[in-house]
């Protein structure tokens, strides 16, 4: 089984879909990574190492090189297979030692067949998805699962952390409260694909995420993505706000956007009043299209905002371990109230199923909305 992130100061990544236009920037968002020794599961090696020449030389054609340089075999490891493979998911996992998955696989498609079993609410047709999306998350739970069952002693430091990809309108639909946008309670909320059916192959993943009794996941779930160089602002900031979602806050104005994020809801939504008030349940469509277009990002504001994720979580982890080992050595009991009020309270990884984490910019369990906003100084 994956060892803890805490056990050594190298994080094991698996990366599936790293050329494609979302995972080439996670790839190399991660490389400029010291502390990160990446695996990445390809169909074809031939136009991976494509990627990794035109990534040491940018200003050159691409000659397709055998190999990656000497200088990334230490960090870098290339599987050619198929994402779909849960046995081969599983193997690699056992084999590097893998810590947390990342999975941008299999979202080229921008329209899904509109079959039954794609666009299923049910939990059971959720699992007979036939979209490649959902048959790749499902084959990553399948090879967590399958891993998990070798391990003789089932512990928080033997979960693994997972970063998937949905879309924006799995997201809910939030509602006013004192002017913000607020979350709904669970048995009342409902997500924006509710009301906007587009996008259906996103629609099992949840679920599929959810049946899992050994992964730690978070969905993010951008709108539009573009490359950077197609914004007119300066690059943005890799650093993510959490939990700001204050639709009337003003920010300062800078050129370079900081990306903003939230758990289950769309950051920074401004809800109409007047259009949820319209017949026929036609307002929260009209909604969701006026809001929509404040919601693109780049490629590379969501890799660099998963990545940084994973190194600060990496981090917290860390620091959360030197302490307990110093509180060891010292043979120090504290009670509840002299505890360090900056202390990250209780572990990342291994809470009970359905259990959410948001402090300190983690989240566990949880789907995320993003947006990039002006930076603050």
């Amino acid at each position: 089984m994956a060892t803890s992130l805490t056990s050594k100061s190298t994080i094991n990544v698996l990366l599936l879909g790293a050329t494609g236009s979302l995972g080439s920037r996670i790839f190399g968002t991660l490389l400029e990574r010291p502390s990160v020794d990446v695996t990445v599961v390809v169909r074809s090696r031939d136009k991976m190492n494509r990627i990794l020449y035109n990534r040491q030389h940018p200003s050159r054609q691409a000659l397709d090189p055998a190999s990656p340089s000497s200088s990334l075999e230490r960090q870098l490891s290339i599987i050619e297979g198929d994402a779909t493979d849960s046995d081969l998911l599983a193997r690699v996992m056992r084999e590097k030692s893998i810590q947390v998955l990342v999975n941008a696989a299999g979202h080229a498609p921008m329209f899904a067949g509109r079959s039954s079993h794609s666009v299923s609410d049910g939990k059971d047709m959720a699992f007979g998805s036939d979209n490649e999306v959902a048959r790749i998350v499902r084959a990553s739970v399948d090879a967590i699962e399958d891993v998990a069952k070798s391990v003789e002693v089932d512990t928080a430091e033997t979960r693994v952390r997972g970063w998937f990809i949905g879309g924006m309108l799995l997201l809910d639909l939030p509602e006013s409260h004192g002017g913000r946008a607020k979350q709904l309670a669970p048995e009342k909320a409902h997500s924006l694909d509710t009301y906007l059916p587009l996008y259906l192959h996103h629609r099992p993943l949840e679920s599929i995420l959810r049946s899992s009794k050994h992964l730690d996941w978070t969905l993010v779930c951008p709108a539009k993505m573009i490359p950077r160089t197609q914004q007119r602002s300066k690059p943005p900031t890799s650093s993510a706000v959490p939990g700001d979602d204050n639709a009337t806050s003003v920010a300062r104005r800078t050129p370079s956007p900081t990306l903003v994020a939230t758990a289950d809801v769309p950051p920074r939504w401004t809800v109409w009043p007047v259009l949820r008030a319209l017949p026929w349940g036609i307002g929260p469509v009209l909604e969701i299209m006026v809001n929509s277009p404040r919601y693109t990002v780049t490629f590379e504001h969501v890799a660099e905002f998963i990545v940084d994720s994973i190194v600060r979580e990496h981090g917290l982890y860390q620091e959360r371990e030197q302490k307990q080992e110093q509180e060891q050595d010292q043979d120090v009991s504290r009670n509840d109230h002299e505890r360090d009020p900056h202390e990250v309270p209780g572990s990342v990884v291994g809470r009970e199923e359905g259990e959410r984490r948001e402090d300190e910019g983690v989240w566990i369990n949880s789907k995320i909305g993003l947006i990039a906003c002006p930076g603050r100084a």
